[in-house]
């Protein structure tokens, strides 16, 4: 992951790197997907949260809070490559767009772009029946990102974490220079665009 490790390092802000004494990990001891995103995105672990069954959650993530804000109202934007996300993020309730799985994104104006990122969630082959590759969520979050221009988004992507548990180590490391691509692809359109990238503090 080149540019991860070169830019976004230097750059950005990257948390978690134990060498340094900067611990990140979840505290719920289900050591597993759903109650670790949960816990990480709204700030405490909840043992409601036990399962990775697509259920609604029923605790705030910090980006329903920020929603909420003046400064952030209409701004927010989850996607995933899993559709387990819409329920994480609780899309029924949060009032900003999440857009997972195999959904159409349908919250912007269609463009060509996007009405083939549609097709091809509806059309493509289906290795996992709730995740697709991931250059259709990456992809469907660029058109949301040039429509719509969040100043926070979400985006998870789900290749590493399924070649992973298929056993698949040349795919996983395919995987994880594809998402450091997209970092990149996505760290110069916001770079590019004076609206997203110049923000007061």
């Amino acid at each position: 992951m080149p540019f991860l490790w070169s830019v976004v390092a230097s750059q950005g802000q990257i948390f978690g790197n134990r060498d340094l004494g900067s611990n990140s990990q979840v505290t719920n001891g289900l050591n597993f997907s759903y109650p670790g995103y949960s816990e990480t995105l709204t700030g405490f672990a909840d043992p409601r949260v036990h399962s990775n069954d697509n259920i609604p959650n029923p605790n705030e993530t910090v980006f329903e809070w920020l929603n909420r804000e003046p400064a952030f109202s209409g701004k927010v934007a989850a996607f995933g490559a899993w559709d387990v996300f819409n329920g994480i993020f609780n899309r029924e309730r949060c009032g900003f767009t999440v857009n997972a799985g195999y959904d159409p994104l349908t919250a912007i104006p269609a463009t060509p772009e996007l009405a083939l990122l549609n097709t091809l969630k509806a059309e493509t082959v289906r290795i996992w029946p709730d995740e697709p590759f991931d250059p259709l969520p990456f992809h469907t979050a660029i058109e949301y990102v040039k429509a719509k221009k969040p100043r926070l988004l979400f985006l998870g992507l789900g290749e590493t974490d399924d070649w992973a548990h298929a056993g698949s180590y040349p795919e996983y490391l395919n995987a994880a220079h594809l998402g450091d691509s997209y970092v990149r692809q996505l760290w110069e359109l916001v770079q590019s665009c004076p609206s997203i990238a110049a923000r007061p503090p």
